[in-house]
């Protein structure tokens, strides 16, 4: 679980040697964050985003489906 501040960043680091491609989920179900529908990760790269939407997402791997997360951004 991780708590950050708008205008935070968040980066997603493959450590892996297969594509990593992470989605987003609001609690209430909607898809996305900020845009974003989805993230693709190749093996030993990194993806940054700059967090500018307050709220609490869910984000999973669906190259893993049992890999997920969870975010909630906030003005404090």
């Amino acid at each position: 679980y991780t708590v950050a501040k708008k205008c935070d960043t968040l980066s997603f680091i493959n450590e892996d040697e297969q594509l990593i491609k992470i989605t987003f989920t609001t609690l209430n179900g909607e898809n996305g964050y900020a845009g974003e529908t989805e993230i693709t990760i190749k093996p030993g790269k990194s993806e940054t985003i700059t967090l500018s939407e307050l709220g609490s997402y869910q984000f999973t791997n669906l190259e893993q489906p049992t890999t997920i997360g969870f975010l909630t951004v906030s003005t404090d």
